[in-house]
């Protein structure tokens, strides 16, 4: 404990000695354009559209690759168009979690400084920016961290409260580190052929993935639950592909 605390420390003077932080300096770029576009309308881009709204960002349009989408309304009286050379002084942000193919194909015709990808991090996102741009008092955040670490039973714990503070405030890229699974702690809990797994938020089925390789896909059913249309499909076939006991019973 005595280790993570010292750790804490000092991650909480890096932090003070921020002038401006990630977010910050990302918005702010964003800002400096006159017209601000979204590629991408699954919730990705829905996220990202409510957190531009927060901050006071007019968003002109989406774009999508998707040709069902295009001139249909997404939200706010918010047109979908198809994806052309932008008018001068437009900024894309790519709310896509796969985003390197449209990364390219906007690269076409905007340069570097023009394109943003948005960080699928939205959490540490808000949390460094409510804080170190909007002037939330940060010592709250961290005395919040410290409560949640001795509640923590297990350094492994106490470690992710760590990296998870960083996170927020130090560097959104560096991705959390942790050993064994992220759900199934097969050492406290013992998983049995019988066991149901209810995945809801089940994305393209990436915890159903870990459920099979914890139990050697010896259980008894695995519901998946999935609102994202583009998701949903992507769950749909992986489930075909693996058959046995997958039901998927919701459609986006």
């Amino acid at each position: 404990m005595n280790c993570q605390k010292e750790k804490m420390k000092e991650l909480m003077n890096q932090v003070k000695e921020i002038k401006i932080g990630y977010a910050q300096k990302w918005l702010d770029a964003l800002k400096t354009h006159e017209r601000i576009c979204i590629f991408g309308t699954g919730s990705h881009g829905h996220n990202w559209y409510g957190i531009l709204k927060k901050y006071d960002i007019k968003v002109d349009c989406f774009y999508d690759n998707d040709k069902s989408k295009w001139n249909q309304e997404i939200v706010d009286g918010i047109m979908c168009l198809p994806w052309e050379e932008p008018e001068k002084n437009t900024a894309v942000v790519l709310a896509i979690r796969e985003y390197e193919a449209v990364y390219r194909q906007v690269q076409a015709y905007l340069k570097e400084s023009s394109i943003f990808v948005a960080s699928i991090n939205i959490f540490s996102f808000m949390a460094n920016y409510d804080y170190l741009a909007m002037g939330k008092d940060i010592n709250e955040a961290y005395q919040k961290m410290l409560n949640v670490m001795e509640l923590c039973q297990d350094d492994m714990s106490r470690e992710i409260c760590c990296q998870t503070f960083k996170k927020w405030f130090i560097d959104d890229e560096t991705p959390i580190t942790y050993n064994g699974e992220s759900y199934f702690f097969t050492d406290q809990i013992k998983l049995t052929d019988q066991e149901c797994l209810v995945d809801v938020g089940a994305y393209d089925g990436d915890t159903i993935r870990s459920f099979e390789k914890v139990t050697s896909n010896q259980y008894e059913k695995i519901y998946a639950f999935e609102m994202d249309q583009e998701n949903y499909n992507k769950l749909q076939t992986n489930a075909k592909i693996r058959g046995g006991g997958i039901a998927v019973p919701i459609a986006g």
